[in-house]
């Protein structure tokens, strides 16, 4: 199974959601439901980013800050972007790369 970890979802409609999996297959939601994404372009390319420090997480679509929230439940764990294909009429989903950056910060 995936995790345990946190996923960021979003979907070819615009939508985006937050999950914690507890890597057993089970899963806790972080956003209560799909949420709309202003900031998502349709049938466009869309950059997505995640921002974790410590136990604060932020969520970017687009250089937008669409959710931020907190949750110290794993200090170390997966991190993990989902796409979903809601429907065909709105063009599908294509992910042309993506870059990873461990900062690490000493003090």
């Amino acid at each position: 199974e995936w995790g345990p970890g946190y996923m960021f979802g979003f979907t070819n409609e615009g939508l985006f959601r937050i999950w914690l999996s507890k890597g057993d297959g089970s899963h806790l939601n972080i956003t209560p439901a799909w949420i709309a994404a202003p900031t998502y372009k349709i049938n466009q390319w869309n950059t997505f980013r995640i921002r974790a420090v410590g136990s604060s997480f932020k969520y970017y679509i687009n250089g937008t800050e669409v959710y931020s929230f907190k949750d110290s439940t794993y200090a170390k764990g997966y991190v993990g972007l989902q796409t979903t294909l809601i429907t065909a009429s709105e063009g599908a989903v294509y992910v042309d790369w993506a870059k990873l950056t461990v900062l690490v910060f000493r003090q």
